[in-house]
């Protein structure tokens, strides 16, 4: 069941990273299965699915996960500690012999004689921990002992019973079991805030690689368009030259044109297969497995205000919440370090009946008629004097509480400059790309006007690859900006720990899509994706 949690988180995580709907993929389950198969041994790979194979073949969240389950048990045996237990103990037998001076019954003298004994005893004990720190306990005793003291009394054996209830309270000291279910729960939470920021590292680190396999996939297909390109114009070229409508040095030049853009897409190819190969790799695919990825440049702008981000930082990044678990251990340490050197009681109080004789059936008898068993206790420790070693304790307790106290304040401050440096980058990079796809398509209208120049006659090589060559410059810039685009939203979520397009924090978004099971719905084949 957490494990089904644990992969839940991480696929809804996704989801929202990735501009995915997350009702959708909650019904998911991670694993190779994800991967869309095309044909063959091809595999067809978006961002999504890449993240949620890095995530469930990482040993770090194997890791992470280890370390939930750990403080997931410590905490429940933490609790368990205010509940009743049971023990009981024997000693089958505790034998001694020994040397022993006596007094002489007859003369009065003393004499020096070897003993020995024997003792063979069973307890039970019923404990009842209370909240207050106390502890209540129904306890029973048996046990037989035999002394052997030569010549005087041999194999004198003794029978004694007792059923007795105790009650301990500990007073003027902090309540320890309180205490440590409380550290049990802020080190489970420390847990928990770890695992959702490995996550997010993980998803920071892979997405990057993926967007450098995108980029060079998109810049692959440019450089096979532009040779494609210029293959056609090389072919028109010389049907023009053959026509006498442009001379021989145009013809030369698009050939030599054309072997550059043949050789740039070579090398494009080869470099596209190398960063397959180190990505294959690093979200653990098979090397024998072929990857493709479909660069299609598609955005949807967000409207985000650097105030309002800050805000939603400092109230959900876990952070802050760190510095408050750590102020709260220190609290926790310097009520106990206090305590140390301050008064310390105990009061204890027991009640029972009890019995004693030296044969089994007079034993039986004194049971069955037994004494009552009464006592009262109240102790205490009162420091004296430690040399200051306490006070110095104390003294580094508060400082240390200082300096987290501080640390939050400089945390706070770097949160704030990192999200204004976030919102930034977003906005600068979908204005960055809202102009450049006016680039684009004004790049390629003067480039097909172009071509009807030169098919004309009415333009000259050197203009028309000229023209083509800022069609190519325009596509490579718009690709630089939407890959910046997809990474500073991603930097963003990261940092504010908000999910931008449900407008709700980003652990409200998970809990409320949290399935224990269910199918994952295969996504759709098609075939590569198409540059602007």
């Amino acid at each position: 069941m957490a494990e089904s949690r644990v992969l839940s988180v991480i696929t809804l995580t996704l989801a929202i990273l990735t501009g995915q709907d997350p009702a959708a993929v909650s019904a998911q389950q991670p694993g190779e299965a994800d991967l869309q198969v095309a044909a063959g041994n091809l595999i067809v790979l978006d961002l999504d699915q890449a993240l949620r194979f890095a995530l469930d073949q990482s040993w770090r969240m194997e890791r992470l996960r280890l370390d939930l389950e750990r403080d997931t048990y410590n905490l429940e045996a933490s609790r368990a500690g205010l509940r009743s237990n049971a023990s009981m103990s024997f000693t089958l037998p505790n034998f001694d012999q020994s040397i022993k001076e006596i007094i002489d019954p007859d003369t009065g003298d003393p004499i020096v004689l070897s003993t020995r004994g024997a003792r063979y005893s069973g307890s039970l004990s019923i404990r009842q921990p209370l909240p207050s720190d106390g502890v209540v306990s129904l306890n029973g005793v048996l046990n037989r002992t035999t002394d052997d003291l030569f010549s005087f009394t041999p194999g004198r054996k003794t029978y004694y019973g007792r059923v007795y209830l105790r009650y301990e309270q500990p007073i003027l000291q902090p309540n320890r079991i309180q205490l440590a279910i409380r550290r049990a729960e802020l080190q489970l939470e420390n847990t928990e805030i770890s695992f959702l920021q490995e996550q997010i590292d993980i998803i920071n680190d892979t997405s990057n690689d993926y967007f450098e396999l995108f980029e060079r996939t998109y810049q692959e297909i440019l450089a096979r368009e532009e040779r494609d390109r210029l293959e056609q114009l090389y072919t028109l070229g010389r049907q023009l030259f053959q026509r006498g409508i442009i001379p021989e040095l145009d013809l030369l030049a698009l050939e030599i044109d054309l072997t550059s853009r043949r050789d740039r897409a070579s090398s494009s190819a080869g470099r596209l297969t190398r960063e397959k190969a180190n990505f294959k790799l690093q979200i653990g695919i098979p090397q024998e497995r072929e990857i493709e990825v479909r660069p299609v440049l598609t955005y949807t702008p967000v409207d985000i205000d650097v105030d309002l981000a800050t805000e939603r930082a400092l109230e959900h990044r876990p952070d802050m919440r760190r510095n408050e678990i750590s102020m709260e251990y220190q609290v926790m340490d310097l009520e106990e370090r206090r305590s140390s050197g301050s008064i310390r009681g105990t009061v204890s109080l027991t009640l029972g009946l009890e019995g004693r004789d030296e044969t089994m059936d007079d034993f039986y008898q004194a049971i069955t008629d037994p004494d009552q068993a009464r006592g009262a206790a109240v102790n205490f420790t009162v420091p004296l004097w430690d040399w200051g070693r306490n006070r110095a304790r104390i003294n580094a307790r508060l400082a240390e509480m200082e300096k987290v106290a501080r640390s939050r304040e400089q945390t706070e401050i770097s949160i704030r400059r990192t999200i204004r440096n976030a919102v930034g980058s977003v906005v600068e990079a979908q204005d960055r790309l809202g102009l450049l796809v006016r680039s684009v398509d004004a790049s390629d209208r003067a480039y097909q006007q172009s071509l009807q120049q030169f098919e004309a006659g009415a333009l000259n090589v050197q203009d028309l690859l000229l023209t083509q060559g800022r069609l190519a410059e325009a596509r490579r810039s718009y690709l630089n900006a939407y890959i910046s685009y997809r990474r500073s939203l991603v930097s963003l979520t990261r940092n504010t720990y908000w999910d931008w397009e449900k407008n709700q924090p980003l652990r409200r978004t998970l809990a409320a899509y949290i399935v224990e099971n269910g199918e994952r719905r295969a996504p759709e084949s098609g075939d590569r994706g198409t540059v602007p």
